[in-house]
Protein backbone atom coordinates (compact mmCIF):
# COMPACT_ATOMS: atom_id res chain seq x y z
CA UNK A 1 0.00 0.00 0.00
CA UNK A 2 1.57 3.40 -0.83
CA UNK A 3 2.19 6.27 1.70
CA UNK A 4 0.29 9.20 1.56
CA UNK A 5 1.95 12.58 1.51
CA UNK A 6 0.99 13.38 5.07
CA UNK A 7 2.59 9.80 6.39
CA UNK A 8 5.30 10.48 4.45
CA UNK A 9 6.06 13.95 5.53
CA UNK A 10 5.21 12.32 9.86
CA UNK A 11 8.11 9.81 8.75
CA UNK A 12 10.54 12.66 7.55
CA UNK A 13 9.62 14.92 10.57
CA UNK A 14 10.98 12.08 12.98
CA UNK A 15 13.40 10.85 11.07
CA UNK A 16 14.83 14.59 11.32
CA UNK A 17 13.52 15.00 15.01
CA UNK A 18 15.49 12.01 16.18
CA UNK A 19 18.47 13.02 14.08
CA UNK A 20 18.85 16.53 16.21
CA UNK A 21 17.64 14.58 19.30
CA UNK A 22 21.03 12.50 18.99
CA UNK A 23 23.14 15.49 17.61
CA UNK A 24 22.50 17.76 20.47
CA UNK A 25 22.64 14.56 23.00
CA UNK A 26 26.03 13.55 22.09
CA UNK A 27 27.17 17.43 20.98
CA UNK A 28 26.19 18.21 24.72
CA UNK A 29 28.63 15.12 25.98
CA UNK A 30 31.23 15.52 23.69
CA UNK A 31 31.67 19.13 24.61
CA UNK A 32 31.94 18.68 28.30
CA UNK A 33 35.29 16.65 27.27
CA UNK A 34 36.51 18.68 24.79
CA UNK A 35 36.25 21.63 27.23
CA UNK A 36 37.59 19.93 30.13
CA UNK A 37 40.45 18.28 27.51
CA UNK A 38 41.21 21.83 26.79
CA UNK A 39 41.46 22.84 30.10
CA UNK A 40 43.61 20.54 31.40
CA UNK A 41 46.47 21.05 28.82
CA UNK A 42 45.37 17.91 26.06
CA UNK A 43 45.20 18.52 22.71
CA UNK A 44 41.35 18.05 21.15
CA UNK A 45 42.79 16.77 17.51
CA UNK A 46 39.28 16.79 15.95
CA UNK A 47 35.49 18.20 17.34
CA UNK A 48 33.75 16.21 14.63
CA UNK A 49 29.48 16.91 14.69
CA UNK A 50 28.81 13.17 12.62
CA UNK A 51 30.85 10.57 12.37
CA UNK A 52 33.03 10.06 9.60
CA UNK A 53 33.67 9.99 6.68
CA UNK A 54 34.53 14.06 6.80
CA UNK A 55 32.43 16.38 5.01
CA UNK A 56 34.35 19.48 5.88
CA UNK A 57 36.07 20.92 8.60
CA UNK A 58 37.84 23.88 9.59
CA UNK A 59 40.99 24.63 11.92
CA UNK A 60 41.71 28.30 13.01
CA UNK A 61 45.53 28.79 12.51
CA UNK A 62 47.30 32.09 13.66
CA UNK A 63 43.96 34.01 13.70
CA UNK A 64 42.95 32.94 10.79
CA UNK A 65 40.08 29.94 9.79
CA UNK A 66 41.69 27.14 7.32
CA UNK A 67 39.43 24.56 5.12
CA UNK A 68 40.08 21.30 6.15
CA UNK A 69 38.74 18.93 2.78
CA UNK A 70 38.17 15.27 3.76
CA UNK A 71 41.40 13.10 4.17
CA UNK A 72 43.79 16.25 4.26
CA UNK A 73 46.07 16.37 6.91
CA UNK A 74 45.55 19.54 9.35
CA UNK A 75 47.52 23.35 8.82
CA UNK A 76 48.82 23.03 12.26
CA UNK A 77 48.78 19.57 13.99
CA UNK A 78 48.40 20.93 17.59
CA UNK A 79 45.57 23.04 16.86
CA UNK A 80 41.63 21.42 16.31
CA UNK A 81 39.87 20.86 13.68
CA UNK A 82 36.21 21.34 13.94
CA UNK A 83 34.48 18.98 11.80
CA UNK A 84 30.93 17.74 9.71
CA UNK A 85 31.03 14.38 9.08
CA UNK A 86 28.75 12.56 6.61
CA UNK A 87 27.14 10.28 9.33
CA UNK A 88 24.57 11.93 11.04
CA UNK A 89 24.76 9.36 14.26
CA UNK A 90 25.98 12.13 17.25
CA UNK A 91 29.80 13.31 17.22
CA UNK A 92 33.18 12.63 18.51
CA UNK A 93 36.46 14.27 19.98
CA UNK A 94 39.81 12.59 19.26
CA UNK A 95 41.88 13.24 21.94
CA UNK A 96 45.94 13.38 21.18
CA UNK A 97 47.57 10.28 22.15
CA UNK A 98 44.06 8.56 23.28
CA UNK A 99 44.14 5.08 21.64
CA UNK A 100 40.78 3.41 23.56
CA UNK A 101 38.61 3.35 20.48
CA UNK A 102 42.20 1.10 18.73
CA UNK A 103 43.40 4.20 16.76
CA UNK A 104 47.02 3.78 17.93
CA UNK A 105 47.87 6.50 19.89
CA UNK A 106 51.11 7.41 18.97
CA UNK A 107 52.87 10.37 20.43
CA UNK A 108 54.83 12.48 18.81
CA UNK A 109 57.88 13.56 21.47
CA UNK A 110 57.74 17.02 20.22
CA UNK A 111 53.87 17.58 21.43
CA UNK A 112 53.98 14.64 24.05
CA UNK A 113 53.39 17.36 26.80
CA UNK A 114 49.94 17.91 24.90
CA UNK A 115 48.89 14.62 24.83
CA UNK A 116 46.04 12.82 27.09
CA UNK A 117 48.70 10.95 28.99
CA UNK A 118 50.68 13.82 30.10
CA UNK A 119 47.84 15.31 31.65
CA UNK A 120 47.39 14.99 35.39
CA UNK A 121 45.68 11.67 36.72
CA UNK A 122 42.53 13.77 38.07
CA UNK A 123 43.00 16.00 35.22
CA UNK A 124 42.23 12.83 33.09
CA UNK A 125 39.28 11.78 35.54
CA UNK A 126 37.81 15.02 35.10
CA UNK A 127 37.58 14.91 30.91
CA UNK A 128 36.43 10.98 31.36
CA UNK A 129 33.26 12.64 33.56
CA UNK A 130 32.91 15.55 31.62
CA UNK A 131 30.50 14.57 29.15
CA UNK A 132 28.24 12.46 32.09
CA UNK A 133 28.59 15.90 34.15
CA UNK A 134 27.20 18.08 30.71
CA UNK A 135 24.32 14.93 29.68
CA UNK A 136 23.07 15.56 33.10
CA UNK A 137 23.64 19.33 32.99
CA UNK A 138 21.34 19.28 30.34
CA UNK A 139 18.76 17.06 31.34
CA UNK A 140 18.50 19.24 34.58
CA UNK A 141 18.10 22.84 32.28
CA UNK A 142 15.05 21.23 30.36
CA UNK A 143 13.46 19.96 33.16
CA UNK A 144 13.90 22.87 35.15
CA UNK A 145 12.59 24.62 32.14
CA UNK A 146 9.49 22.53 31.49
CA UNK A 147 8.55 22.67 35.31
CA UNK A 148 8.93 26.49 35.58
CA UNK A 149 6.20 26.77 32.59
CA UNK A 150 3.75 24.16 34.47
CA UNK A 151 3.95 25.78 37.93
CA UNK A 152 6.83 23.15 39.12
CA UNK A 153 4.50 20.18 38.24
CA UNK A 154 5.72 17.23 36.25
CA UNK A 155 3.90 15.49 33.76
CA UNK A 156 2.88 12.08 34.35
CA UNK A 157 4.45 8.49 34.83
CA UNK A 158 2.96 4.95 34.90
CA UNK A 159 3.04 4.01 38.17
CA UNK A 160 3.74 0.46 39.45
CA UNK A 161 3.15 -0.81 42.87
CA UNK A 162 7.14 -1.66 44.23
CA UNK A 163 8.17 1.93 42.27
CA UNK A 164 9.00 4.63 45.05
CA UNK A 165 10.08 7.92 44.80
CA UNK A 166 12.37 10.31 46.95
CA UNK A 167 11.47 14.09 45.90
CA UNK A 168 8.40 15.64 45.60
CA UNK A 169 4.96 15.60 46.58
CA UNK A 170 3.31 12.94 44.73
CA UNK A 171 0.31 13.75 42.70
CA UNK A 172 -1.95 10.59 41.82
CA UNK A 173 -4.28 10.07 38.94
CA UNK A 174 -5.75 7.13 36.36
CA UNK A 175 -5.64 6.69 32.91
CA UNK A 176 -7.33 3.35 31.11
CA UNK A 177 -4.89 0.99 29.50
CA UNK A 178 -7.46 -1.14 27.51
CA UNK A 179 -10.80 -1.55 26.98
CA UNK A 180 -13.07 -4.44 26.78
CA UNK A 181 -14.41 -5.26 23.29
CA UNK A 182 -18.24 -4.87 22.67
CA UNK A 183 -18.40 -2.82 26.14
CA UNK A 184 -20.12 0.37 27.40
CA UNK A 185 -17.00 2.30 27.72
CA UNK A 186 -16.11 1.34 23.03
CA UNK A 187 -19.39 1.90 22.20
CA UNK A 188 -19.01 5.33 23.56
CA UNK A 189 -15.57 5.95 22.64
CA UNK A 190 -13.05 6.14 25.41
CA UNK A 191 -10.00 6.46 23.88
CA UNK A 192 -7.22 3.23 25.09
CA UNK A 193 -4.29 5.26 27.16
CA UNK A 194 -6.29 8.36 27.47
CA UNK A 195 -6.85 9.80 31.34
CA UNK A 196 -9.30 10.23 33.03
CA UNK A 197 -10.14 13.86 34.69
CA UNK A 198 -13.09 14.08 36.67
CA UNK A 199 -16.65 12.33 36.34
CA UNK A 200 -20.02 13.01 37.02
CA UNK A 201 -23.88 12.00 37.08
CA UNK A 202 -25.38 12.85 33.90
CA UNK A 203 -28.17 15.54 35.23
CA UNK A 204 -31.63 14.75 33.34
CA UNK A 205 -33.90 17.82 33.78
CA UNK A 206 -37.88 17.52 32.83
CA UNK A 207 -38.58 19.57 29.81
CA UNK A 208 -38.89 23.46 31.02
CA UNK A 209 -37.47 23.32 33.95
CA UNK A 210 -34.39 24.53 35.07
CA UNK A 211 -31.89 22.59 37.18
CA UNK A 212 -28.69 22.37 38.25
CA UNK A 213 -25.83 20.10 37.20
CA UNK A 214 -24.07 17.38 39.22
CA UNK A 215 -20.50 18.69 40.49
CA UNK A 216 -17.88 16.99 38.87
CA UNK A 217 -15.71 14.45 40.68
CA UNK A 218 -11.80 14.43 40.73
CA UNK A 219 -10.52 10.97 40.10
CA UNK A 220 -7.39 9.95 41.57
CA UNK A 221 -7.36 6.80 42.67
CA UNK A 222 -8.74 3.63 40.39
CA UNK A 223 -11.58 3.45 43.05
CA UNK A 224 -12.80 6.65 43.00
CA UNK A 225 -13.82 5.90 39.25
CA UNK A 226 -15.16 2.53 40.19
CA UNK A 227 -17.68 4.01 43.13
CA UNK A 228 -19.12 6.46 41.34
CA UNK A 229 -20.33 4.31 38.82
CA UNK A 230 -21.87 1.81 41.32
CA UNK A 231 -23.34 4.71 43.41
CA UNK A 232 -24.74 6.04 40.14
CA UNK A 233 -26.58 2.75 40.04
CA UNK A 234 -26.00 2.30 36.32
CA UNK A 235 -26.92 4.98 35.15
CA UNK A 236 -25.24 7.26 32.98
CA UNK A 237 -22.01 9.28 33.85
CA UNK A 238 -20.08 12.12 32.06
CA UNK A 239 -16.23 11.64 32.31
CA UNK A 240 -13.72 14.56 31.45
CA UNK A 241 -10.66 12.44 30.28
CA UNK A 242 -7.25 13.62 28.32
CA UNK A 243 -7.06 11.89 25.01
CA UNK A 244 -3.65 10.07 26.00
CA UNK A 245 -0.83 11.21 28.70
CA UNK A 246 1.17 13.43 25.82
CA UNK A 247 -1.65 15.33 24.49
CA UNK A 248 -3.17 18.16 26.60
CA UNK A 249 -6.29 17.57 24.80
CA UNK A 250 -9.57 17.56 26.92
CA UNK A 251 -13.04 15.62 25.91
CA UNK A 252 -16.19 14.88 27.81
CA UNK A 253 -17.95 11.31 26.90
CA UNK A 254 -21.20 10.42 28.36
CA UNK A 255 -21.40 6.37 29.12
CA UNK A 256 -23.74 4.18 30.12
CA UNK A 257 -22.52 1.85 32.34
CA UNK A 258 -24.29 -2.20 31.77
CA UNK A 259 -24.41 -4.98 34.57
CA UNK A 260 -22.17 -7.16 35.07
CA UNK A 261 -22.94 -10.69 36.24
CA UNK A 262 -19.65 -11.83 37.48
CA UNK A 263 -18.62 -9.08 38.83
CA UNK A 264 -22.03 -8.30 40.15
CA UNK A 265 -21.81 -4.68 40.04
CA UNK A 266 -21.93 -2.02 36.76
CA UNK A 267 -19.47 -1.23 34.87
CA UNK A 268 -17.87 0.50 31.38
CA UNK A 269 -15.36 -2.20 30.95
CA UNK A 270 -11.79 -0.63 31.32
CA UNK A 271 -8.76 -1.66 32.63
CA UNK A 272 -7.49 1.19 34.73
CA UNK A 273 -3.57 1.92 36.07
CA UNK A 274 -2.57 4.51 37.91
CA UNK A 275 -0.13 7.29 36.85
CA UNK A 276 1.31 9.54 39.07
CA UNK A 277 3.08 13.22 38.60
CA UNK A 278 5.35 15.65 41.07
CA UNK A 279 4.83 18.58 42.68
CA UNK A 280 7.58 21.13 43.32
CA UNK A 281 6.12 24.03 44.33
CA UNK A 282 5.21 23.54 48.08
CA UNK A 283 9.20 25.27 49.05
CA UNK A 284 11.14 27.35 47.61
CA UNK A 285 14.16 24.59 48.29
CA UNK A 286 11.87 22.45 46.19
CA UNK A 287 11.28 24.90 43.80
CA UNK A 288 14.89 25.97 43.15
CA UNK A 289 16.13 22.22 43.22
CA UNK A 290 12.90 20.70 41.56
CA UNK A 291 15.46 20.13 37.82
CA UNK A 292 18.11 17.90 39.90
CA UNK A 293 15.32 16.61 42.04
CA UNK A 294 13.18 15.55 39.34
CA UNK A 295 15.63 14.05 37.30
CA UNK A 296 16.98 11.89 40.31
CA UNK A 297 13.20 10.88 40.30
CA UNK A 298 12.83 9.78 36.94
CA UNK A 299 16.42 8.00 36.56
CA UNK A 300 15.67 5.90 39.89
CA UNK A 301 12.22 5.64 37.86
CA UNK A 302 13.89 3.58 35.30
CA UNK A 303 16.58 1.47 37.40
CA UNK A 304 13.42 0.17 39.67
CA UNK A 305 11.65 -0.34 36.28
CA UNK A 306 14.64 -2.48 34.60
CA UNK A 307 14.96 -4.15 38.04
CA UNK A 308 11.32 -5.23 37.67
CA UNK A 309 11.67 -6.02 34.63
CA UNK A 310 14.85 -8.18 34.83
CA UNK A 311 13.39 -9.82 37.83
CA UNK A 312 10.38 -11.03 35.96
CA UNK A 313 12.55 -12.42 33.85
CA UNK A 314 14.81 -14.26 35.87
CA UNK A 315 11.53 -15.56 37.69
CA UNK A 316 10.30 -16.98 34.49
CA UNK A 317 13.73 -18.15 33.12
CA UNK A 318 13.27 -15.81 30.14
CA UNK A 319 15.91 -14.18 29.31
CA UNK A 320 13.59 -12.67 25.99
CA UNK A 321 11.91 -10.32 28.60
CA UNK A 322 14.85 -8.44 29.80
CA UNK A 323 15.63 -8.14 26.52
CA UNK A 324 12.71 -6.73 25.32
CA UNK A 325 13.74 -3.75 27.49
CA UNK A 326 16.75 -3.13 25.72
CA UNK A 327 16.89 -0.74 22.94
CA UNK A 328 18.93 0.99 20.71
CA UNK A 329 18.70 3.98 18.17
CA UNK A 330 15.78 2.41 16.33
CA UNK A 331 13.97 2.15 19.52
CA UNK A 332 14.18 5.71 20.25
CA UNK A 333 13.39 6.53 16.73
CA UNK A 334 10.08 4.61 17.61
CA UNK A 335 9.18 6.24 20.61
CA UNK A 336 10.42 9.62 18.83
CA UNK A 337 7.62 9.01 15.93
CA UNK A 338 5.03 8.42 18.58
CA UNK A 339 5.96 11.20 20.19
CA UNK A 340 5.40 12.99 17.51
CA UNK A 341 1.90 11.16 16.37
CA UNK A 342 0.61 11.19 19.93
CA UNK A 343 1.79 15.14 21.21
CA UNK A 344 -0.85 17.32 19.94
CA UNK A 345 -0.14 21.04 20.89
CA UNK A 346 2.32 19.59 23.60
CA UNK A 347 4.72 18.21 20.74
CA UNK A 348 7.57 20.88 21.47
CA UNK A 349 7.32 20.30 25.26
CA UNK A 350 7.63 16.39 25.10
CA UNK A 351 10.06 16.22 22.59
CA UNK A 352 12.37 18.56 24.97
CA UNK A 353 11.55 15.91 28.08
CA UNK A 354 12.36 13.14 25.57
CA UNK A 355 15.53 14.82 24.85
CA UNK A 356 15.99 15.42 28.96
CA UNK A 357 15.40 11.58 29.20
CA UNK A 358 18.21 10.18 26.58
CA UNK A 359 20.38 12.65 28.15
CA UNK A 360 19.94 11.52 31.22
CA UNK A 361 20.36 7.80 29.88
CA UNK A 362 23.27 8.20 27.77
CA UNK A 363 24.94 9.70 30.93
CA UNK A 364 23.97 6.99 32.62
CA UNK A 365 25.28 4.18 30.12
CA UNK A 366 28.44 6.06 29.85
CA UNK A 367 29.61 6.05 34.01
CA UNK A 368 28.94 2.19 33.79
CA UNK A 369 32.28 0.18 34.58
CA UNK A 370 32.41 -1.05 31.00
CA UNK A 371 35.86 -0.58 29.23
CA UNK A 372 36.19 2.07 26.30
CA UNK A 373 32.93 3.49 28.39
CA UNK A 374 33.99 6.57 30.24
CA UNK A 375 32.87 4.28 33.24
CA UNK A 376 35.48 2.08 31.76
CA UNK A 377 38.50 4.45 31.49
CA UNK A 378 37.47 5.86 35.05
CA UNK A 379 37.43 2.38 36.77
CA UNK A 380 41.60 1.76 34.85
CA UNK A 381 42.35 5.47 36.52
CA UNK A 382 41.59 4.13 39.94
CA UNK A 383 45.09 2.38 40.61
CA UNK A 384 47.01 4.95 39.27
CA UNK A 385 45.17 7.52 42.08
CA UNK A 386 45.58 4.90 44.52
CA UNK A 387 49.30 3.62 43.92
CA UNK A 388 51.06 6.89 41.85
CA UNK A 389 51.76 4.50 38.70
CA UNK A 390 49.90 4.17 35.48
CA UNK A 391 48.75 1.02 34.34
CA UNK A 392 50.45 -0.87 31.28
CA UNK A 393 49.52 0.93 28.16
CA UNK A 394 49.56 -2.30 26.02
CA UNK A 395 46.71 -4.18 29.25
CA UNK A 396 44.54 -0.57 29.08
CA UNK A 397 44.78 -0.93 25.26
CA UNK A 398 43.90 -4.68 25.27
CA UNK A 399 40.74 -3.68 27.47
CA UNK A 400 39.10 -0.85 25.78
CA UNK A 401 39.71 -2.65 22.24
CA UNK A 402 37.79 -5.59 24.13
CA UNK A 403 35.08 -3.50 25.26
CA UNK A 404 34.44 -1.98 21.91
CA UNK A 405 34.28 -5.04 20.18
CA UNK A 406 31.79 -6.14 23.09
CA UNK A 407 29.72 -2.74 23.07
CA UNK A 408 29.66 -2.72 18.90
CA UNK A 409 28.48 -6.91 18.95
CA UNK A 410 25.60 -5.48 21.34
CA UNK A 411 24.85 -2.38 19.62
CA UNK A 412 24.19 -4.78 16.24
CA UNK A 413 22.31 -7.09 18.35
CA UNK A 414 20.26 -4.70 20.01
CA UNK A 415 19.89 -3.04 16.20
CA UNK A 416 18.54 -6.06 14.55
CA UNK A 417 16.09 -7.34 17.78
CA UNK A 418 14.59 -3.46 17.03
CA UNK A 419 13.90 -3.93 13.29
CA UNK A 420 12.83 -7.05 13.36
CA UNK A 421 10.67 -5.61 15.80
CA UNK A 422 9.39 -2.98 13.22
CA UNK A 423 8.28 -5.83 10.75
CA UNK A 424 6.51 -8.07 13.10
Amino acid sequence: MPLSIEHLIVILFTILTFTIILMVVVFIHELGHFLVARKNGVLVEEFGIGMPPRAIGVQRVHSKWHLIKSGQPPVDPTKTIYSLNWLPLGGFVKLYGDGSGGEGGEVNPQYQSLALGSAPVWGRLAIMVAGVFMNVLLAIVIYYTLLVTRGFVSDRLPLLDDVSFRFGKQVDSVGVVSIRAGSPAEKAGIPAESLIHNIRPVTVCPIKTICKESAWQKISKTTDLIDMVMKNGGKPVEIELQKNVLNPELMRITVTPEYNAQEKRAMIGVQLMKYVSFDYSKTITDKLFSGPMHAYNLMSYNLQIQRIIFAASIKAGDPRIAGEAMGGPVAIARVVGDTVNRSGSDMVRNLLSLTALISLSLAFMNILPIPALDGGRVLLLIPEMLTGRKINKKFESYINIGGFVFLIALSVIITFKDVWNLFR
